[in-house]
């Protein structure tokens, strides 16, 4: 397995982790930020953190799956966007979570059942309002997300770096192949 493949999976279950883990606290937060006068704290915490309570879980592991998709983009991207690699994870980074923050709270916040899910929400919204319609509220969403993902994207990429250290000491063979392919891959794009 590709080393590009293994962290896409890696990031993948890794994430999907996380949010079986914080899904109710996520739920509790948005549900809390967006009332106006509804429910107290206490009854929203007792509806949506019960253990059985999967009320948006659909729209949640689609939203962080990002982590899985990150390390390859940001490789298959390099030196797009800015010659700069902390700019480049920057641009990456907005252009990943955006519009996926967007998406997951309207989805968390609908009345009724308009969508049937992030695909569904994805499409109806650029249908009626436009691409731009998805990243809507990008400033706030910033401010919110930047430091956490910051911290986990600077987590992420450090963890892969060790991962490739531990597959080199267990089957480097294997990471030695890859490498070759990889170097063969960008010298003939070269």
């Amino acid at each position: 397995m590709s080393i590009t493949i293994g962290a896409f999976i890696g990031g993948g279950i890794a994430a999907c982790g996380a949010v079986t883990a914080t899904h109710p606290f996520e739920t509790v937060k948005i549900r809390v930020n967006y009332s106006k006068k509804g429910p107290s704290l206490s009854t929203i915490a007792v509806r949506y953190m019960a253990p059985a309570s999967s009320c948006g879980v659909k729209v949640s592991v689609p939203y962080t799956v990002v982590l899985g998709f990150y390390d390859p983009m940001r490789a298959s991207l390099a030196g797009f966007f800015f010659k700069d690699d902390k700019k480049q994870s920057l641009a990456i980074n907005m252009f990943c979570g955006a519009s996926l923050d967007t998406i997951m709270s309207r989805l968390y916040n609908q009345n009724g059942n308009l969508y049937k899910g992030v695909l569904d929400y994805a499409l109806k919204t650029i249908r009626t309002e436009g691409v731009l319609a998805i990243y809507k509220g990008f400033l706030p969403h910033l401010a919110r997300i930047l430091p956490h993902t910051i911290l986990t994207l600077s987590l992420a990429e450090q963890t892969n770096k060790l991962m490739r250290k531990v597959e080199t000491l267990i089957i480097p063979d294997v990471v030695e192949a890859n490498k070759a392919k990889a170097e063969a891959k960008a010298n003939a794009k070269a």
